[in-house]
């Protein structure tokens, strides 16, 4: 499986899991606004993962799960990002998408 990454500035795909890490600090230091994690093909029902920055301090995660309409349903909670790092390299590395049981619902798209 590829899974790719995407910054808002370059799109690239991803080998290891300290790829990852190395992009949300990035963010974390300013320089990109957002990053996306995607598989070439769903996890469980998840199709993407993404952050944004909401402060220095703050991370808003999301993470968009494919319906058997075939819409997309998308979560999100704010977290730090040592959260979001280890949700996202679980997601890569051991296949595991978060329970989003408690977080908020942002919508329904496609």
């Amino acid at each position: 499986m590829e899974w790719i990454l995407e910054d808002g500035n370059v799109s690239k795909q991803v080998k290891t899991s300290e790829d990852i890490a190395t992009v949300v600090r990035s963010m974390m230091d300013g320089k990109s606004e957002f990053i996306i994690l995607s598989p070439s093909m769903t996890v469980e029902t998840c199709n993407f993962m993404q952050a944004a920055l909401v402060d220095t301090e703050e991370i808003h995660f999301e993470v968009s799960l494919l319906q058997p309409t075939g819409k997309n349903r998308t979560y999100s909670k704010v977290c730090t990002s040592d959260v979001a790092i280890r949700m996202f390299k679980l997601f890569f590395t051991e296949k595991i998408v978060p329970d989003v049981i408690d977080w908020k619902f942002e919508g329904e798209f496609g």
